[in-house]
């Protein structure tokens, strides 16, 4: 009788590897017993374990395993959303929320994002156009932008703190959160 070797000890352990705009800091190990089987998979991480920042908490990223080399893996962004008991939090009753979605062509890539803009009173309908108009136009001006660019200044508040700055002459505004992007 022919002796079995156990599936454990045919697998590896991988460490991955965050991309460049990320520090390429180690997000984890993963184990597979043959490297082609990782490609595709993907990992959850918040944003303050790649940066030590603990208000950053209540983002998560989400990195594609892409390649494989050796014993470790190199990733790419996917997406990143905020926690939903971050969002529950910042929407109170007598606030009005106003939801925005848009896919953008950035220079290397397609992207979704979604924008949503929180004031502190009620807003009309004619408010609301104008609020949703002017993020079309703001959000073209990014088309000639690298995606990993992009996704850095909507991480780290640029884009929603420009987008506050002017949208705060139509209506007053409480807080503007990019809710996620998705790179397609």
């Amino acid at each position: 009788m022919a002796k079995t070797v156990s599936a454990w000890k045919n697998k590896k352990v991988y460490s991955i590897i965050a991309p460049e705009t990320f520090g390429s800091q180690e997000l984890g190990t993963t184990l597979a017993n043959e490297p082609q089987k990782l490609k595709g998979r993907t990992i959850r991480v918040s944003l303050k374990d790649l940066t030590g920042d603990r208000s950053k908490q209540y983002i998560i990223l989400t990195f594609k395993l892409e390649n494989v080399s050796n014993e470790t893996v190199n990733t790419k962004f996917k997406k990143f959303n905020l926690s939903k008991g971050y969002l529950r939090s910042k929407v109170r009753k007598g606030i009005s929320k106003i939801d925005y979605t848009k896919r953008i062509r950035l220079e290397d890539t397609e992207a979704q994002i979604k924008i949503i803009v929180l004031t502190p009173q009620s807003v009309t309908n004619i408010q609301k156009k104008e609020i949703t108009t002017f993020m079309s136009k703001f959000l073209d001006d990014y088309k000639d932008k690298k995606s990993d660019q992009f996704v850095q200044e909507v991480l780290f508040g640029k884009i929603g703190t420009n987008i506050y700055h002017r949208l705060k002459s139509i209506c007053p505004i409480k807080r503007i959160e990019v809710e996620n992007i998705e790179l397609l």
